[in-house]
């Protein structure tokens, strides 16, 4: 029998290079679905978040700032209603503010804490969450996504549900301001609860009066409207993002186990 050599009976050992860390670092189709996909969808919504609360924040609103009226150079025609009637009604539905700048405050902590993980796997840092970990972020996520969907149906319901402003009604009362007061009397607009949206679009265009304002209803009008429009950017936006975070991949190949790309 033919024997063998010592040499033959030793393991042959494969040397490769290790991967390269740079290379194609920022093609980002290399990636899985949940990481390109997130490169893209964090940066939107951050943005959107931002700018939502920007607006809200920003835009006049009733008790926000005292508004002095500038009463000269009124029409006669206008001076019935315009030079009599307060800037707010005297109910404005509450919760509008607040509701939507929390739900653009968690939507761009969402943002913060998903950055992290997109730009380590970016940098080809691969680390590893163990499964109830990622339960606990899924469940922290679809928190945020119902927060900021039943804010939303909010804004659409009590837009829906608010007052509308009654040019009539308005008349009425000026003229009873007016006669009573000798023309120097004022009074507030009490029929029905308007959001600071249907009041600021409703009154806006009266001939003279957002004038009385600095135009602040005007801005008021255009800022809340898209503060509303936002919000529906945002709302789409946290759905995607969990989509994204929910199919990603549990086999160490994923947004949250990264091994090296070649």
């Amino acid at each position: 029998m033919e024997q063998r050599r010592q040499s033959d009976l030793e393991p042959v050992w494969i040397v490769t290079q290790p991967p390269d860390k740079r290379r194609g670092r920022w093609r980002i189709w290399q990636y899985p679905p949940s990481v390109w996909g997130l490169w893209i969808a964090l940066p939107i919504l951050a943005v959107a978040s931002i700018f939502e609360m920007v607006l809200k924040i920003n835009a006049p609103r009733a008790n926000f700032r005292d508004i002095q009226a500038d009463s000269s150079g009124l029409r006669p025609v206008a001076q019935v209603v315009e030079s009599t009637m307060e800037p707010w009604p005297s109910s404005i539905q509450r919760g509008e503010l607040e509701m939507q700048t929390v739900a653009a405050a968690l939507a761009l902590v969402e943002v913060v804490a998903l950055g992290f993980f997109v730009l380590r796997v970016v940098r080809k840092q691969p680390f590893q969450i163990p499964l109830n970990g990622r339960i606990g972020m899924l469940v922290a996520i679809a928190i945020i996504d119902i927060f900021a969907l039943a804010t939303l149906v909010f804004i659409f319901v009590v837009n829906y549900r608010s007052a509308q402003y009654d040019a009539d009604y308005a008349l009425h009362e000026g003229e009873k301001a007016w006669a009573l007061n000798s023309g120097g009397g004022i009074f507030t607009y009490d029929q029905g609860t308007f959001t600071t949206e249907t009041w600021a679009c409703g009154v806006k265009d009266l001939p003279t009066f957002d004038g009385r304002f600095g135009g602040e209803l005007s801005k008021a009008c255009k800022e809340e409207q898209a503060a509303r429009y936002l919000m529906i950017v945002i709302s789409a936006m946290l759905l995607v993002v969990f989509e994204l975070v929910f199919r990603d991949k549990i086999d160490g190949t994923g947004l949250f186990a990264v091994p090296y790309y070649r």
